[in-house]
């Protein structure tokens, strides 16, 4: 019976292991000075998870604001939502929007994405 728990014990663990290693990474960044970009080496996602950990200990409030631009630009055509304790921007595009005439892609959604940060 001992061993038997210490087996069920031990596949506890690796599973627990292996779902940490399953998380999703990052597929786009913010820079501290608001640019926001996608990973261009990965086909386009219908969620980014953004990396805003180079803004530092900031609040909900303060996010919405600074990403204020992007979010009156993409008006209904994206979400934005703030995981704010873990220093995640999730980005939502539609694939089908007014943004862009054709098929979306991740240097497409880029350049728009530097436009709006250069307006």
């Amino acid at each position: 019976m001992n061993s038997i728990l210490k087996n069920l014990a031990l596949i506890v663990c690796i599973l627990a292991a292996g779902s940490s290693f399953a998380q999703v990474a990052y597929n786009g960044s913010a820079s501290q000075n608001g640019l926001i970009q996608v990973h261009n080496s990965v086909p386009l996602q219908d969620e980014y998870k953004i990396d805003i950990s180079s803004l530092g200990n900031v609040d909900h409030a303060y996010l919405t604001n600074f990403f204020q631009k992007y979010i009156i630009a993409f008006r209904t055509n994206a979400t934005f939502n703030f995981d704010v304790p873990n220093k995640v921007l999730y980005l939502a595009v539609k694939k089908q929007n007014s943004i862009h005439v054709g098929n979306i892609t991740p240097q497409s959604l880029n350049y728009f994405l530097s436009k709006v940060y250069q307006s």
